[in-house]
């Protein structure tokens, strides 16, 4: 009997010290080593100054006294298995023909399934689980995540132009080091001018906190979502400052018992029983990570109606346009409100008598919509030059059109070889426009 003992003694043992090297040799550290140590050349600092290290190496560079400091490359989980999301949108942004054209968005997550319609609308991206180009979704997560932003039968901001950047797959996980590349990368290789990130970790990680800060400082508005099992603990990056934290409501506008009520809820938005693509067609669920999409595609819808629009713009227009439900002003539950895309869009574009959208283009044949937005009476005319390759006016074209206040007409132009502007002018010997001056060729 002891002797059986011992050997089931043994055997934890063993294990125990098998397991104890196991989980040494898996940890893995970002390490910044000091100064003098120059790893990067000059163009590439500034974006990832640190290394990836296991335990084993983080001592060695310890030892050799060439750390600056270190933190765990911890694994990052997404917030759910099957989470789907769904479209609550309003008529403005479609009136006025205002929903993403010419913007990018960054969706950080588990790829891309071509399905729905939604391939069309897909640049190319990367798998930085491999260090490759297959984006293929093997999950559905990141599929409807992009389906809620863009795809045409459940998408908001169905103008705009996805850029999958595949740090998940079928385990769910992955290191905060891919993420921090993702996030570099959507701004500095794919210029991208938001970003989606329905994904969270419980520690605060400084090195993802610079490359939020080094995006936001270029002018990308990112959104995260806030975390589900409810309670009041933190998830990053929603909860760092320049990051728009999104919580869930169900539609009855209530918060939904999942989502985390904490500081980082920045706004909320639908996140229950929601329907969009899936790997294999259309499903239904629910999540925090599918709130998130709500405010990267009005992000979109923002972006396209003014580019130069910042993140703290962006805040501030959320501010002054949600609904603001639950305790008046600002609480851990609502944030500031629930999202509402008319209000917002409005209190954006206030500032233009004659809002003129993004001009769309092929083969040298232009549309353009023209929204009255003042109720003087007047009309509005929409001036329309042609320029050459060198800038130099080689058409001109007037096209006078009558518009009600908060009605819409849309114009169509052929200009051969040429680039185009246009603006919105009350008559033609105006020295100023009346609307926000637009280009073909950039798309804004």
């Amino acid at each position: 009997m002891k002797q059986a003992s011992w050997y089931i003694l043994s055997v934890i043992f063993v294990f125990l010290i098998c397991l104890r090297a196991y989980a040494s040799e898996d940890k893995r550290y970002m390490v910044r080593l000091n100064k003098e140590i120059e790893l990067f050349s000059a163009e590439e600092k500034g974006r990832r100054d640190f290394i990836v290290a296991d335990e084993e190496e983080l001592e060695e560079y310890i030892e050799r006294g060439e750390v600056e400091f270190y933190e765990e490359d911890s694994e990052v989980y997404l917030f759910s298995d099957y989470w789907n999301l769904d479209v609550l949108c309003t008529d403005l942004p479609d009136k006025i023909n205002c929903l993403g054209n010419g913007v990018k968005a960054a969706v950080i997550d588990t790829g891309i399934q071509p399905i729905g319609g939604i391939e069309e609308k897909t640049a190319e991206g990367h798998n930085y689980l491999d260090d490759s180009d297959d984006v293929t979704d093997n999950v559905g997560h990141g599929t409807f995540v992009s389906g809620i932003i863009a795809s045409e039968s459940a998408g908001i901001a169905v103008n705009c132009t996805i850029v999958p950047l595949k740090c998940f797959d079928s385990g769910k996980s992955t290191y905060v080091s891919d993420l921090i590349d993702a996030v570099y990368d959507a701004a500095d290789v794919y210029d991208c001018q938001v970003i989606n990130m329905s994904f969270g970790f419980s520690s605060y990680s400084s090195l993802f906190k610079e490359a939020v800060d080094y995006v936001t400082e270029k002018g990308l508005i990112t959104a995260a979502a806030v975390g589900n099992e409810g309670g009041t603990s933190l998830s990053y990056p929603a909860a760092y400052d320049n990051v728009i934290g999104v919580g869930s409501v169900d539609s009855d506008l209530n918060v939904s018992s999942f989502s985390r009520h904490n500081t980082s809820v920045f706004v909320t938005a639908p996140g229950e029983n929601l329907t969009s693509l899936s790997i294999s067609g259309y499903s239904d669920n629910s999540g925090t990570s599918f709130a998130a999409p709500h405010i990267t595609a009005l992000a979109a819808i923002a972006k396209s109606a003014d580019e130069s629009i910042t993140a703290d713009d962006f805040k501030s227009l959320i501010i002054s346009s949600a609904t603001d439900l639950g305790d008046e002003g600002y609480d851990t539950y609502y944030g500031w409100g629930v999202v509402n895309y008319s209000t917002f869009l409005e209190e954006e574009i206030k500032d233009y008598e004659y809002f003129l959208s993004v001009i769309d283009c092929e083969s040298g044949s232009y549309e353009c919509t023209i929204y009255n937005n003042n109720d003087s009476g007047e009309y509005g005319r929409l001036v329309i030059g042609g320029y050459d390759d060198e800038g130099r006016l080689c058409d001109f074209i007037i096209k006078a059109v009558e518009i009600d206040y908060n009605e819409t007409v849309t114009t169509s132009f052929y200009v051969e070889g040429s680039s185009v502007k246009a603006s919105v002018w009350r008559d033609v010997k105006s020295l100023r426009p009346y609307s926000k001056e637009r280009s073909a060729e950039s798309g804004g």
